[in-house]
């Protein structure tokens, strides 16, 4: 016979801190929205952070851009494949290095005309931060749609 989890505990295998972070923006939402009634749904949360996380990749991408190396070269640099190298990265260009570099389901394709410069400890700094960006993406990715499916069940919710 199957026993039900303690009150208060997520039956959920995935508890931890991604999921702190997904209850985080459901506290948020809530807050924001002015929704008393209930709060959202986990797939709900998830999807809402990961609208959050495509902003962060698309920032990360606009201060690589804006970070500099040296006189006239950012960490977000044209590459030797574009029509003129030596000019700087558009702000349309620096969103797009960071999704490319950051959301690993949207490539972009931007990166043969601009790319993080890796030589710099700059430009490796940035481009651990899009690993985490990764990272972040896909365990909000799975909880979304652990939760879309109703794989995650709320605490104390019957069996």
């Amino acid at each position: 016979m199957a026993t039900n989890p303690p009150r208060g505990k997520c039956s959920s295998p995935s508890s931890g801190t991604a999921t702190n972070a997904v209850r985080s923006v459901a506290r948020w939402s809530k807050a924001r929205t002015g929704s008393g009634a209930r709060s959202p749904d986990t797939a709900t949360a998830a999807v809402l952070a990961l609208v959050l996380v495509l902003m962060t990749a698309a920032g990360l991408g606009v201060a690589a851009g804006h970070t500099p190396l040296g006189p006239g070269r950012y960490v977000a640099a044209r590459t030797t494949q574009a029509h003129d190298p030596d000019s700087p990265c558009s702000l349309v260009e620096q969103v797009g290095v960071g999704i490319d570099r950051s959301v690993p389901l949207a490539p972009m394709g931007i990166g043969n005309r601009c790319d993080l410069d890796t030589s710099s400890p700059a430009g490796q700094v940035f481009v651990a931060a899009a690993w985490v960006l990764q990272v972040l993406f896909w365990t909000l990715a799975t909880l979304a749609i652990a939760g879309y499916l109703g794989l995650i069940r709320k605490a104390g919710a019957p069996g």
